[in-house]
């Protein structure tokens, strides 16, 4: 069921991208494309709620261009499963500085992505609610990437 479930997330993703040109990234509407909906970050984040199976798209505030000095987040409550998978086809923020601390930054729960080391199909566990917050005190490329209701998957973060 897990592998049916990853294959057919794979093909969704394949046959989505599969027109653009090269290292171009799919333009999203409010709406978004095959049930993928475009969440904008917020400076107080409404929640959203995400069924099993659900595929929710956020990106860095003006993505495609550079992103703003701001503070924003979202905020996403998971039904019928543990598990939400985020994955970016896109990351590019200010690297971390020479003490090692994110000054632009995506969090998801309690880990911090920054520079261009952002998730790459993590899977985040949690049991009622997932916060994501943005973070920025200069321009950078931003990021983009989808947030994927899952039921299971090996590579878990804990978050309570």
């Amino acid at each position: 069921m897990i592998l049916l479930t990853l294959w057919a997330v794979a093909a969704l993703v394949l046959e989505c991208t599969a027109s653009l040109p090269p290292g171009r990234p799919p333009r999203l509407n409010k709406v978004g494309f095959d049930s993928t909906k475009l969440v904008e970050c917020a400076e107080q984040p409404k929640t959203q709620k995400i069924n099993a199976g659900q595929t929710f798209h956020i990106q860095s505030p003006k993505y495609s261009k550079y992103y703003p000095t701001m503070e924003c987040g979202w905020m996403f409550q998971v039904t019928g499963t543990e598990n939400v998978m985020v994955a970016c086809s896109k990351f590019e923020m200010k690297k971390r500085d020479r003490n090692g601390n994110c000054k632009d930054f995506l969090q998801i729960g309690d880990i911090k992505f920054c520079g261009k080391n952002g998730p790459t199909n993590i899977t985040v566990n949690v049991k009622k609610l997932v916060e994501v917050k943005f973070a920025s005190n200069k321009s950078a490329g931003g990021f983009s990437c989808t947030m994927t209701a899952l039921f299971n998957n090996s590579n878990t973060l804990r978050q309570s």
